[in-house]
């Protein structure tokens, strides 16, 4: 069960199966078949120790646009709390999301958690943007089970200097759509991520957030996004 969607999946290498524990179900109802393609089945074999690994990510690679009908997506990004209110960071690969997020928790470990580390699943209902836990959870594996209304997005950029704003529909829209995970194989495809970013836009705010990487730019964020969540330390 991924995102409240229950997947019928028979791993072909058992060691697979171990990276889906939490979300598996004997469940077959109303279930959304998933198969791989003879040629990744027989890639699995060539494999060896690796395979389970491959096999992983091969199943993303399914989900990613079948998800994408059912108004859900997978989103590179960093999910966490901030107490009760859930906000997620997004850059490209080394820019520092784990940094932050590290930062963060060391600085207030009572206040700050994980959702997911690397690839939480956004599903966009009429009333909110939900956000979901995911078995990919990068490669240190951050991640606990659960989900959450998302209340803002963080996009980070390195820079000498910390500055914070928080971005225009025009500034903000580019930069959100490259982070959408999905294989853009038909216009219709596009179409659901471009209808995606809309709703981000017009129902969350995005910032632009350069920072050093420093724990003193990790508390700069930390004290933003409290006073936005109007929260405060216990």
């Amino acid at each position: 069960m991924l995102a409240d969607v229950n997947i019928a999946y028979e791993f072909s290498v058992e060691d697979t199966s171990k990276f889906f524990e939490g979300y598996a179900t004997d469940c077959r109802e109303e279930a959304v078949a998933l198969e791989l393609t003879d040629v990744e089945k027989d890639s699995l074999k060539q494999k060896e120790s690796r395979a389970k690994d491959y096999e992983f990510y091969y199943i993303l690679n399914h989900l990613s646009n079948m998800f994408l009908p059912m108004k859900r997506v997978f989103y590179h990004g960093v999910a966490f709390y901030i107490n009760d209110d859930a906000y997620l960071l997004t850059a490209s690969s080394g820019v520092g999301k784990t940094t932050q997020y590290k930062n963060m928790k060391q600085l207030h470990p009572d206040h700050i958690r994980i959702l997911n580390g690397d690839k939480p699943i956004l599903h966009f209902t009429d009333e909110s943007i939900h956000m979901y836990a995911s078995p990919w959870m990068g490669k240190e594996r951050m991640g606990e089970l659960g989900d959450t209304e998302l209340k803002g997005v963080i996009i980070l950029s390195q820079n000498k200097e910390n500055s914070i704003r928080k971005l225009n529909t025009e500034e903000a829209i580019i930069p959100l759509m490259q982070h959408f995970l999905y294989n853009p194989d038909t216009l219709e495809d596009i179409g659901y991520v471009c209808k995606m970013t809309e709703c981000i836009l017009s129902r969350v705010p995005v910032w632009f957030y350069e920072n050093t990487g420093t724990p003193e730019s990790s508390e700069l964020l930390y004290q933003m996004l409290l006073k936005h969540s109007g929260g405060r330390n216990g």
